[in-house]
């Protein structure tokens, strides 16, 4: 578990300001209860394909699929 706090103390600094500063105006600090994610949501700044890139510029696969089309 430390290993990926580390990774997101050293690798996600700008996603974790945009979530703090959210917390000002948005309860929470996110929109929805699953887009919060411990210790502190990601801000996707893109979309490609399967790929979602955070603020950060760390790309992740896109296992949710979006989330929304999959709905459909």
């Amino acid at each position: 578990m430390e290993n990926y706090l580390d990774y997101y103390k050293t690798k996600c600094t700008k996603s974790r300001a945009i979530y703090e500063n959210a917390q000002q105006y948005i309860p929470g600090g996110v929109q929805h209860n699953l887009a919060f994610n411990y210790p502190f949501p990601l801000a996707f700044t893109k979309a490609e394909g399967a790929y979602l890139y955070d603020a950060d510029g760390n790309k992740y696969i896109d296992f949710l699929q979006a989330g929304g089309p999959t709905v459909f």
